[in-house]
């Protein structure tokens, strides 16, 4: 079952959230769809109930059996951080987006702050991370004026000292080449490693299809019915294997409705 956070201590805690596992999948560079992701023909199928899949499920429900890991309600960053953050939790998977968040937290708190790599089975294949975060679009349809305008601003945030100075306020690595020359140049990464372990984990990525990331519009689907499947399994309802052959099958449900419905 789903831990009281509140009143539980372990060494692990994440938000419930399948975007972890296709994380996590991509550290071991396995596929979550076919068509090599979606990245060289419409994806028909997903594809992750596979030995990597299974071992990241058996992983989140042993720990989660044992006590070793709170696992907080669906999406609930907050209150992941929070078991941080209090120190009810000494480690804390999250967005690298959090970065600067956990710097301030533990200063403030009076411990002593590290990051790593994402993990993976020791005998896996190695993978990569998967780029994340927000991001800015221009839509079609717009007013001149106002389309000319948008341009403006997203030029203005893709700025040199624009990005770094949204990469030091938050963790989010700088899109720009040119920023990372000067935050190494000035010397800020020996102040602030923290900040840089996301940016060394992308640059030694393998490149490939898996760790490029996963392309179908099923996205929201597919990540409602893993984040149920786990739900499931770590409430006793299913085993790890069951639990993942119920995510896969939805998964691909959601991605043959979603072909039938937009082609």
């Amino acid at each position: 079952m789903i831990c009281d956070v509140y009143r539980e201590q372990a060494g692990f805690t994440v938000s419930l959230n399948s975007w972890f596992f296709e994380q996590l999948m991509a550290a071991q560079d396995a596929p979550l769809i076919n068509q090599n992701n979606g990245r060289t023909g419409r994806p028909t199928a997903a594809v992750f109930n596979t030995p990597e899949g299974l071992a990241i499920f058996e992983w989140w429900n042993a720990m989660s059996q044992e006590g070793t890991m709170i696992n907080t309600k669906f999406e609930d960053w907050t209150a992941a951080r929070n078991l941080f953050i209090s120190q009810k939790a000494a480690m804390l998977m999250t967005s690298t987006s959090d970065v600067a968040l956990m710097m301030e937290s533990a200063e403030a708190n009076g411990f002593e702050l590290g990051s790593v790599f994402l993990p993976r089975p020791a005998d896996s294949k190695a993978g990569g991370a998967i780029i994340g975060g927000g991001s800015l679009w221009l839509i079609d349809g717009h007013p001149e004026a106002e389309t000319r305008a948008a341009w403006e601003f997203i030029k203005f945030m893709a700025g040199t000292e624009q990005q770094i100075e949204w990469h030091k306020a938050t963790g989010y690595f700088p899109v720009r080449k040119d920023s990372v020359e000067k935050l190494v140049a000035s010397g800020y990464y020996g102040d602030y490693p923290d900040h840089l372990t996301a940016l060394l984990q992308l640059l030694l990525s393998v490149q490939s299809y898996n760790t490029n990331g996963a392309i179908t519009g099923a996205f929201p689907e597919i990540r409602t019915v893993v984040t149920t499947a786990i739900e499931k399994m770590i409430a006793g309802e299913m085993t790890p294997a069951q639990a993942l052959k119920y995510a896969e099958d939805g998964a691909t449900k959601a991605i043959r409705d979603y072909n039938e419905a937009n082609y």
